[in-house]
């Protein structure tokens, strides 16, 4: 057998292995037709992914905060960063929220947030939000939270490039 056919083998039985271990997880998903569609599952993806997104935009918000007053060079903002990521690895999305909300660092992004949260917390538990979960069969009731979730993320993401423009500078 030649070095390229042994690659070839691998890289078939990676997939086999990986196809199958995909089979086994996807019984542990709540795809109950009575509320979980096929469009309810992608509006619950883009809810998580972008849950996650917003948590990240939160944390670098913390730090804008916590570093507005220092004066570092840009390694020690680089170990600062890491340091703090252990501590807000540490605190949940709503208290990431309320602790911006004290300094007044997210100025009328506070309802929005939560409301993502909300989301987040009807899609993490479904067996115990089937009726909002039915709710968002419907198509307008999906374009309401596909709507909140982009009006949050881009006023946070807005919030930090205004402070920092040159983090969003494109050569």
């Amino acid at each position: 057998m030649t070095e390229e056919e042994k690659i070839a083998e691998k890289l078939a039985a990676t997939l086999e292995e990986i196809s199958r271990i995909k089979k086994t997880l996807s019984l542990a998903e709540d795809t109950d037709p009575k509320y979980m569609t096929p469009a309810v599952r992608d509006l619950r993806h883009h809810v998580m992914y972008t849950h996650s997104a917003i948590e990240s935009a939160m944390d670098t918000r913390l730090g804008q905060y916590l570093t507005s007053h220092m004066t570092a060079t840009r390694g020690e903002f680089q170990d600062f960063d890491l340091k703090l990521r252990d501590v807000t690895d540490e605190m949940d999305f709503y208290k990431k929220v309320k602790v911006l909300q004290s300094w007044g660092y997210i100025p009328k992004l506070h309802d929005k947030l939560m409301a993502v949260n909300n989301y987040r917390i009807k899609f993490a538990h479904p067996s115990s939000y089937q009726d909002d979960l039915k709710n968002y069969r419907k198509e307008e009731e999906a374009l309401k939270v596909y709507k909140a979730l982009e009006s949050a993320l881009n006023e946070l993401n807005a919030l930090i490039a205004s402070e920092h423009p040159e983090w969003y500078k494109h050569d």
